[in-house]
This record gives structure tokens, C-alpha cells and sequence, in this order.
């Protein structure tokens, strides 16, 4: 070998191995916490291999040796919320570390919350204690604007109607509560915890509720009294309505009690009807029928319908909304139908041809005819979609006509998918004929007359900023959320989120024109935003802000603390 090459051997066996060093803390103060598991990890993409330490009585870690690369910064402990490093709270999105060859970092602290705990009773309608119900801890989750609960933490009750739901990270909760079953003989509903799993032999799906034949041990003085008696989920404080629950607000190390629940059946119902077609004017058989809740986010149910005469006869429906699809070929029905406390009678869907709906689309700043137009697809959706239905949508030609075929009578709202090669794309305007349906929603309640103008703007708003604490220190890694006004919050595009930098500003790009407010958190939830309950706690928070088509808004904004 060279004596260049020993030289460079040499150099590079006494350059130092890179190290990070660090404490681990509980939130909130300078208490140190042992036995904390801390791993260094690859960011996604850059490899798997790890390094994992423990925190000492000193709280204090140490990871040696380390390569050069990106890394993410995780603590784990028992009662305690999983921290990363750059973290703003427990529920805030972390930063990632760049390891270069001998870098030493020291002095890293992380910050890790207390997790809390709910607990309390359910008991019967006779106010004896539940044995071995099935309590839920849930939070919500938005799917294109939309609420769906999320499991976090399910439990039994003990002997004694007693639950304790612990080691929860802080948050919004729904508590609810479900029995267990009664008995071989007596099927009853129990929740479905895997929508999509077979049901048992002789369990099945009806009224959005999952009914199994699985024995169960709820007291026998609490089977359900007659074959018309059906448990369901019950969300505290006493509602079986999933939109109607209360929430329970948990902060870190809170011990919240008292989240009772009284859970009894519930009277079911039958509903009867009939299925007509719109052409014959006669009764028809369905191939497919569903009914799904409008109360629940449970997947619908299957629904069987004689073939002789078209009639269906729904057993076991407890109260509440729900929406009947039925299926005749090329034709569809939907009704609207609210349980109450009677059985239904006489409910006739009609099944019609959806309507064609003609429409045309036009790009700002492009040509009459473009290729680009080919690439977008306009969709219509409802508010209450059924699964496994196919909403309308259609592809535009070249020259931006479009056609939606099998338009049902229902409120639609209207989006559009862009391609990559419009990022800055957005809907402008919408209008059948000479009204304006973009905010207000596309409603069929007959064959619509003319045609859908739709117009996409491509020239949109920016806006940047920076955010501050209240003692007007740049607030490093938070979330900055654009809500746009009450008239177009159902509209989900609309809503833009980013995360500070290393000196607390922000840019957000492609902003469709209109006003907005922003706000900046130092912890929050990913989507809260999109939640009425959340956001009437903090809508004086918001900076509010108008962005103009192709303008570039520049403000300051105060971070919302952690709670």
C-alpha cells in the first residue's frame, strides 16, 4: 500500500465514531424518567438498522457508534405517550436527524406525557352492575371530510360492572358500551370489531348491527326480553346515536371517573315495503338491496326481497336513520327511512334510470382543446355514501365535454382529480345552467336541465408567515393549519396544513381564492380541524386572512399551546 494510502487508512481509523447523547424528561418539567427504551432509527428509505438504548436512574441515554445518515429520534415507556424528537406535543409530527461521520450531539432532551385514564361503570336497566360488556375508548379520524371513528382501546367489565381504559394518550375521546350476549337461543347484536370477516353460521348482518351466535355470559336476568329486544353500542352519557355522543376531553396524567353507562335493550323494529319500477309501473325484484345507518359508520347490510313480488320484510331494525338502496338492473331506488318507535309499514322505493347529466370543463389559460383535459375526472359524491356503491364521475374529452350517467335524486358535492401535471389546479366555479352549485352542492330531484359548467382556475393564492409564542419566540415544528370559512367547510380540498421550520415560518402554495382563517398548533390532532365540536372551542384563535387569485398573503400568527 501507498504510504498516501496508509496516511488516509490511518485518518479514517482515529476519526471519531459519531455519537448522540441526551436526557429523557417527563413533559412539562426537569423530572428525569428511567427505564425509557430510546431508538435511534433510520428514516424510511435509508435502511433498517437501528440502535437502542435505555435510559438510566438519571434519566440520561447514550447511543455510540452511530453511521452517517438520516435518522428519527423515538422514546417509549410504559404510561407514558411514544415521543420523537422535535416533537411539540404528544400528537404533533417529529423531525428528522441528519448524522454526519464524528458528529457529536449532546444535550438532547426529550420530552414524554403522562398518559391518562377514564374508567367507570355500566350497568343494566335495573341498575345492576353488566358483567363482561365490551367498553371501546374511540377517536376520530376524517376520511375526505368525513368522521370516522377510530378504535384506540377496547376492555371487559369486571364482576362488579367495573372498566378501566388506561395509558391512553391525551385527546378527545367516545366512550361506549356494548353487553355481552345472552345466550345460544337469543341472538343478539355485538359490535363489529372486523367489518369485512365472515359473520358466524348463524350470524349475519342486519340493520348495520353484526348479529352473532356466540354464548355469552350477561346475567340472565338481562336477556333480551323478547325476540324484538336488540343491544347495541351505547355511547356515553346515554345515546345510541354515534353523532350524538359526548366527548371526553383527557389530559395528560388525568384520571377521569365516573364515565357511566347504562346499557339496555333497545326495541326493535320491523320495516315492510315494496320495490317498484319506474318504467313498468309495476312491483320488481331486486338483485341487491343494502340498508345502511345513517348513525353509525357500521358497513351496510344485505337485504333479501322476494322474487315474486318485489316486497321486503327487514326484522330486528332498532331506531334511527338509515337509507334502503335497492338494485334493478341498470335502475336504482333510494329511500329515506327514520325508525322510531314503530314498525314501518308500506315503504315503496322506486327504482328509476339515472339521469345523464351533460357537462363541459374548461382550464383557465388553455386552449378550447386540450390533451390535458383528457387526464381530470369529475366526480359526484354524497354525504352519506354507501359502500361498495359506485358514485358518478366522468371523463372529459379532448375537448372538455363530459357526460355523468346514473345520476340518482340525492345532494351531491363535486370535486375534480387532477393530474401532477396541475398541482396549482382547482375549482373554481360550478354551475347547472345558470346556478351556481360549487359551495351549495349539486341537488337532483328531477332530470336536471342543461348542462354542468365546470371551470378550473389556475391561478391561485399564497400565503406565508411566520409563528410566534406568546413570549414572541419563533415556534419551531408546529402545525398551521388554513380553515377555510363556515360557508365552505364541508369541502375538504380546501383545507391546508404545513409545519414550521427551524425558524418558525411557513409557506402554503396553490391556496384557491376566497377567506380562510389560520391557526397554529403547538399539539393537535391530525384532522381536528375538520371537527365542528373541536373547532368551536379555539374559532377565535384563527387569524383570519382573504387570499386573492394570485396573490401572496404574508402574516403572523400566535401558536395555540399544548393543553
Amino acid at each position: 500500500m501507498s504510504i498516501l494510502g496508509i496516511t488516509v487508512l490511518i485518518l479514517f481509523m482515529q476519526a471519531p465514531e459519531a455519537a448522540i447523547e441526551g436526557v429523557v424528561v417527563r413533559a412539562g418539567t426537569s423530572e428525569p424518567l428511567s427505564k425509557a427504551t430510546v431508538e435511534l432509527r433510520r428514516a424510511e428509505g435509508n435502511g433498517t438498522h437501528s440502535y437502542v438504548t435505555t435510559t438510566g436512574s438519571d434519566g440520561r441515554f447514550f447511543l455510540r457508534n452511530v453511521q452517517p445518515g438520516q435518522y428519527r429520534l423515538v422514546a417509549t415507556r410504559d404510561a407514558y405517550v411514544r415521543a420523537e424528537y422535535g416533537q411539540r406535543g404528544p400528537n404533533a409530527a417529529g423531525s428528522p436527524i441528519t448524522v454526519t461521520a464524528g458528529q457529536q450531539m449532546r444535550n438532547v432532551q426529550m420530552a414524554m406525557t403522562p398518559t391518562g385514564t377514564i374508567y367507570g361503570r355500566v350497568y343494566d336497566r335495573a341498575g345492576r352492575p353488566a358483567v363482561n360488556a365490551t367498553v371501546q375508548a374511540l377517536r376520530s379520524s376524517y376520511q375526505e371530510g368525513r368522521r370516522v371513528p377510530k378504535l384506540v382501546q377496547s376492555t371487559l367489565t369486571n364482576d362488579l360492572g367495573e372498566y378501566h381504559l388506561f395509558w391512553l394518550a391525551p385527546g378527545f375521546y367516545y366512550i361506549n358500551a356494548t353487553p355481552s350476549t345472552a345466550g345460544s337461543n337469543d341472538q343478539v347484536p355485538q359490535p363489529i370489531t372486523n367489518p369485512d370477516a365472515p359473520p358466524d353460521d348463524l350470524g349475519g348482518f342486519v340493520g348495520g348491527v353484526m348479529f352473532g351466535s356466540r354464548t355469552g355470559v350477561l346475567r340472565p336476568h338481562e336477556a333480551a326480553r323478547s325476540p324484538q329486544d336488540q343491544y347495541v353500542p351505547t355511547y356515553f352519557p346515554g345515546t345510541t346515536d354515534e353523532n350524538t355522543a359526548s366527548t371526553i376531553d383527557l389530559r395528560a396524567r388525568a384520571s377521569i371517573g365516573g364515565i357511566d353507562i347504562t346499557v339496555a335493550p333497545v326495541q326493535a323494529h320491523r320495516v315492510r315495503g315494496v320495490i317498484v319500477n319506474s318504467v313498468t309501473g309495476r312491483p320488481q325484484y331486486a338483485e341487491l338491496m343494502r340498508l345502511g345507518s345513517l348513525n353509525s359508520s357500521n358497513r351496510p347490510s344485505f337485504e333479501p326481497v322476494d322474487p315474486d313480488n318485489g316486497t321486503f320484510n327487514i326484522f330486528r331494525i332498532v331506531p334511527g336513520r338509515y337509507l334502503l338502496v335497492a338494485t334493478v338492473g341498470k335502475l336504482t331506488g333510494r329511500a329515506s327511512i327514520e325508525v322510531a318507535d314503530q314498525d314501518l309499514e308500506n315503504v315503496v322505493i322506486v327504482a328509476i334510470p339515472g339521469f345523464g347529466i351533460p357537462g363541459r370543463i374548461v382550464i383557465e389559460g388553455r386552449p378550447v382543446t386540450d390533451s390535458v383535459v383528457a387526464s381530470l375526472q369529475v366526480n359526484l359524491r354524497t354525504d352519506f355514501p354507501i359502500p361498495d356503491t359506485v358514485e358518478p364521475k366522468g371523463v372529459p374529452s379532448v375537448d372538455g365535454s363530459f357526460s355523468l350517467e346514473n345520476v340518482l335524486l340525492d345532494t351531491y358535492r363535486i370535486d375534480v382529480t387532477f393530474p401532477p401535471t396541475l398541482q396549482n389546479a382547482y375549482l373554481k366555479s360550478v354551475r347547472l345552467g345558470i346556478t351556481e352549485v360549487l359551495n351549495a352542492g349539486l341537488k337532483i330531484e328531477r332530470q336536471p336541465e342543461g348542462q354542468l359548467e365546470i371551470v378550473i382556475g389556475t391561478n391561485p393564492g399564497a400565503l406565508e408567515g411566520k409563528i410566534v409564542n406568546a413570549q414572541q419566540e419563533a415556534a419551531i415544528n408546529v402545525t398551521v393549519t388554513l380553515v377555510p370559512d363556515a360557508a365552505r367547510r364541508h369541502r375538504a380540498e380546501l383545507y391546508k396544513t404545513v409545519q414550521t421550520d427551524a425558524s418558525g415560518r411557513f409557506q402554503l402554495q396553490g391556496i384557491p381564492p376566497g377567506d380562510y382563517k389560520v391557526y397554529a398548533w403547538e399539539n393537535v390532532e391530525e384532522g381536528a380541524w375538520q371537527d365542528p365540536n373541536f373547532m368551536r372551542l379555539y374559532e377565535d384563535r384563527g387569524k383570519p386572512v382573504r387570499i386573492n387569485e394570485g396573490g401572496r398573503e404574508n402574516l403572523e400568527a400566535t401558536v395555540i399551546p399544548a393543553r
